[in-house]
């Protein structure tokens, strides 16, 4: 949090705000891209996952998945937020995620 307070801060979004984001935003992809709980064995996995190459998050699209529907996370922020603090927040999660992997043992 301390390397994105000032990017948050510049733009106007609290820590707060920031971490609900980042809840909603992150229970979307462990929901849909992953089936964490180490109790599902790897077939009851296998098929309740969508069939994808891709796992993780795009850094290029980090709402991938999230930005339709009537409940959409993104188009719930953009009603809240201006494009720049869009910019700001999506720039915010890239960077807790890409200093995240940094930090973690491979």
């Amino acid at each position: 949090m301390e390397d994105i307070d000032g990017d948050l801060d510049e733009a106007g979004i609290s820590e707060a705000e920031f971490k609900s984001i980042f809840y909603a935003w992150s229970e979307y992809l462990l929901i849909h891209n992953a089936a964490l709980n180490p109790n599902i064995s790897w077939s009851t996995r296998d098929r309740a996952m969508p069939f994808s190459a891709e796992y993780g998050v795009d850094n290029d699209n980090i709402f991938k998945g999230q930005t339709r529907g009537q409940r959409s996370l993104y188009e719930f922020l953009k009603k809240r937020f201006s494009a720049d603090e869009m910019a700001h927040i999506e720039h915010a999660l890239d960077h807790f995620l890409e200093t995240s992997t940094k930090k973690s043992p491979v």
